[in-house]
């Protein structure tokens, strides 16, 4: 697979954070939004990806850590982040506060996931602490069902993977046991087998389909090692890889780019955002600077990339 072209920088925000800046990108009402988080405060902003400045900040109550942006049918956003207190729920055009009390105070929620159920409702994920799968309509914040049960340890990681062709959404979590469970995103049903190989705990997990059509599951432990997962038959595609070293974090992101499936890994220790093979398992191109990373496929077909820097900076890229 050929690398990433090269991509043109078109802005760099200037946060004035002391820490570490982590973007997520979204778009509302055809409106491109950035969002960005810290490692060192409890807080997110919006900030204007043109001009620079900060169109918003807000104080998370709960601390605040993995986030996710579910598309409205309207065409707007909804911004929830995981804490210790459950999870909190935004809108991303101004930041208001959306009461959300069956989000709310459920114990720890490790991390959150966002997508669309077959019937084209918004829904959010949720890896419970106390070994428990939530699932919440992105909109109201109501629960889909009681929790799901089947973990046998305290769930770590959440996504969702996309309809395919049999049209099921399902939800991928996994736990602190390495353990990874799929789960049918509307009923709730569990399928197929149980995922495993990580002998620590899961600590994300993406999605990505491929130009082939089929789906493959990618996961980083908690040892920093990559896998890769058939996501129909569970079978281990070639043995892990190591990333980064013992004081990183690394941290995946999948999008389809020029009509081909791609990956980035970031935080790895360099400073550099890698893209990986997601079939053979290894680096292809340091594409961009930076320890974090996000993409986003508009509505029109254009790519945008944000990577974030150790200095707090937000470089955006198309």
């Amino acid at each position: 697979m050929k690398p990433l072209m090269k991509r043109w920088l078109t802005s760099v925000i200037r946060t004035g954070r002391d820490y570490g800046a982590w973007p997520v990108l979204a778009e509302s009402d055809g409106e491109l939004v950035l969002l960005s988080f810290s490692d060192g405060a409890n807080r997110v902003s919006r900030w204007d990806p043109q001009g620079g400045r900060e169109v918003w900040q807000v104080d998370l109550w709960a601390g605040g850590g993995e986030c996710a942006v579910a598309q409205t049918a309207g065409g707007g956003a909804v911004l929830a982040v995981a804490s210790e207190d459950g999870v909190e729920r935004l809108d991303v055009l101004n930041g208001t506060s959306l009461p959300s009390p069956h989000m709310e105070n459920v114990s720890t929620v490790w991390d959150v996931a966002a997508g669309v159920l077959p019937d084209g409702r918004s829904f959010f994920a949720g890896a419970g602490h106390v070994q428990l799968v939530h699932r919440w309509d992105a909109v109201t914040g109501n629960p889909l069902s009681a929790p799901l049960v089947g973990h046998k340890g305290c769930v770590m990681a959440v996504a969702v993977v996309p309809a395919s062709e049999t049209g099921r959404t399902m939800i991928a979590s996994g736990d602190e046991a390495g353990v990874i469970l799929l789960w049918d995103a509307a009923t709730g049903v569990r399928v197929g087998e149980a995922i495993t190989g990580p002998g620590d705990a899961v600590r994300q997990i993406v999605p990505l389909r491929l130009s082939t059509g089929s789906d493959l599951l990618v996961c980083v432990d908690r040892d920093r090692l990559l896998w890769r997962w058939d996501t129909a038959t569970g079978e281990l595609l070639g043995a892990p890889m190591r990333l980064g070293s013992e004081s990183e974090y690394p941290t995946l992101t999948a999008a389809v780019v020029d009509g081909v499936s791609r990956l980035f890994v970031s935080g790895t220790g360099d400073d550099k955002v890698w893209e990986w093979d997601p079939v053979t398992g290894m680096p292809v191109d340091a594409a961009l600077p930076g320890i974090s990373f996000d993409a986003l496929v508009r509505s029109d077909g254009a790519v945008v990339f944000a990577a974030g820097t150790r200095e707090g900076d937000i470089a955006l890229y198309s």
